[in-house]
């Protein structure tokens, strides 16, 4: 149960940040379209306006997925490592 507050702190951060990281991307593929002289590199640097959305939303369901798989690890030996003195 105290796992799940913590899954769906994440989900919300994660989709409610989507946006904004949809719109840095535009904005960087923007500026550096100019840096390459290759026309396939453009075209895939501006094929990311359509793509991005499905690209972002696909990439945050896999973050999902390995957020939920590591919290219940069967074979965790120790949660909290321990420093050694020095």
């Amino acid at each position: 149960m105290f796992t799940i507050v913590f899954f769906s702190l994440f989900v919300i951060v994660s989709f409610g940040l989507m946006p904004f990281a949809y719109l840095m991307a535009i904005i960087d593929k923007f500026k550096n379209r100019k840096m390459t002289t290759d026309k396939m590199d453009k075209l895939i640097n501006m094929s990311f306006i359509l793509t991005g959305p499905v690209i972002l939303v696909l990439d945050t369901i896999a973050d999902f997925y390995y957020f939920w798989i590591n919290n219940f690890r069967t074979d965790l030996k120790v949660i909290i490592i321990t420093r050694e003195a020095s």
